[in-house]
């Protein structure tokens, strides 16, 4: 959200100096009152696109929609700006101006926003940044949705089945080829154990109230958002929606921040970051598996599955630490566990290698993770992914909110104390990160990251 933001002020900045230099060809230099009217402008203009929903998940919504929330993005702007210049007695105030500056920034921020959406629909057509949706209520209306969303592979959802009773609705919905995976009741423990990435509410309100409430409980426990078909309001009277799809309003429920172009952003940054810190440790990883190769038999990568995004399974990539059969060894040092909690953590594992002790103590087992950032897998900053094993031991399920986000190299328990910090305390953490995180937050961890690293606090 942070690069859209960005994007959206120099637009903004260009067309604020376009209109300028309308106003006052003969004045070219830029004095202090200029800046300081240009600063008011930006933080209203910052507030007007938070306000307009321009930086939420906008999968669902059409070209049209969008476009007519940026152009009403841009009024908003327009009559802050007029309201500013005028406080300012500024030339900016004048007609002429103020039409340079709606006609420059509308069409600079839908180019780019089509653009960007143009080159989405590509790749989700392609069968990438797909989105696996869960329907709860198999019905006529149900139905169609699940329909419209497979007429529409460019939006890259991809329905996972429905959660409802084995009544005719469902029975329908199995002749056409879709599954019945969930009871309504049972859907929290389902979405728990499964790939889902949101839960799509079809549901008569009246009848179904509680089961509705229940279903957006669990779902906000786990931090999976739900969307609920709202067409059980009047056409005429249902404004205040949060999108559109096939004519339906959708009222859009969810507790993440990392979504939509804020996702999008950090994911750009993850994946250029981790090439260049590839090619930067390349010399550094290239002696490290020589001298894994060299001290100890086995493999120098150790591969290992763990649950990403919304519980997808994914191969982690780490230098070996330790001897070849390890994992066969498991039962044995189960006892010597110091972590609270369904977590293994061991600070002196009889089974780490004595090159092993040394790349963990200064976390330079964890390089090789940066191909898994570059891949898409993982993320630079996030909960770190934990084996199969330890998730098998979740009971909770706040606990598994950890999972809404993609997982990282670092995250808030590396860098307040790690092995010293007590598996609740662990996951509170995880939730933190996800209910504040912001690009700066990721800069800080990182930062924090080195001096741990330097320091050699808490690695094992």
């Amino acid at each position: 959200m942070e690069a859209l933001r960005l994007f959206d002020l120099a637009a903004f900045s260009g067309a604020a100096f376009v209109a300028r230099g309308a106003s006052n060809l003969t004045q070219k230099a830029i004095h202090a009152p200029d800046v300081v009217m240009l600063f008011c402008c930006l933080a209203a203009w910052s507030m007007i696109c938070v306000g307009c929903g321009l930086y939420h998940s906008r999968r669902m919504s059409g070209m049209l929609q969008d476009v007519r929330d940026i152009v009403n993005a841009c009024m908003l702007a327009g009559a802050a700006m007029l309201a500013i210049a005028r406080a300012w007695s500024s030339p900016l105030a004048a007609p002429a101006p103020m039409l340079i500056f709606l006609g420059s920034s509308s069409t600079t921020l839908i180019g780019g926003r089509l653009l960007i959406k143009a080159g989405l629909h590509r790749v989700r057509a392609a069968g990438r940044n797909l989105r696996y949706v869960l329907i709860a209520g198999a019905n006529q209306r149900s139905l169609e949705l699940a329909k419209a969303l497979e007429d529409r592979p460019e939006l890259g959802y991809r329905v996972q089945g429905f959660a409802d009773v084995f009544w005719d609705g469902a029975k329908e919905a199995v002749r056409r080829g879709y599954r019945i995976v969930s009871s309504l009741e049972d859907l929290g423990s389902y979405i728990g154990q499964t790939v889902v990435d949101e839960v799509l509410v079809c549901l008569p309100i009246q009848s179904m109230y509680r089961n509705i409430c229940s279903i957006a409980s669990a779902c906000a426990e786990q931090g999976i958002p739900v969307r609920i078909v709202a067409d059980f309001f009047n056409p005429a009277i249902a404004v205040n929606r949060s999108d559109q799809f096939e004519g339906t309003p959708i009222l859009a429920l969810g507790t993440r921040r990392i979504d939509g172009w804020s996702a999008l952003a950090k994911t750009a940054f993850d994946r250029i970051a981790a090439f260049l810190l590839i090619v930067w440790f390349s010399p550094l990883m290239a002696a490290i598996a020589v001298a894994i190769k060299l001290t100890s038999r086995g493999p120098v990568i150790f591969r290992q599955k763990r649950l990403g995004l919304n519980k997808r399974p994914f191969e982690i990539y780490k230098f070996r630490t330790m001897v070849v059969d390890a994992e066969q060894k498991m039962a044995q040092v189960e006892k010597l566990n110091e972590m609270n909690g369904p977590v293994f953590k061991v600070q002196n594992d009889p089974r780490v290698t004595p090159l092993g002790r040394v790349l963990r103590r200064l976390s330079l087992d964890e390089l090789p993770q940066l191909f898994n950032v570059l891949i898409g897998d993982m993320s630079l900053v996030g909960p770190r992914p934990l084996p199969l094993r330890d998730y098998a031991g979740f009971s909770t399920g706040w606990h598994r909110r950890r999972l809404s986000v993609r997982p990282g190299i670092s995250c808030l328990w590396q860098v307040e104390g790690r092995n010293t910090i007590p598996f609740d305390r662990w996951m509170e953490l995880d939730r933190h990160y996800i209910d504040h995180w912001s690009f700066w937050l990721d800069l800080k961890i990182l930062w924090k990251t080195v001096l741990v690293v330097l320091m050699r606090k808490g690695a094992c």
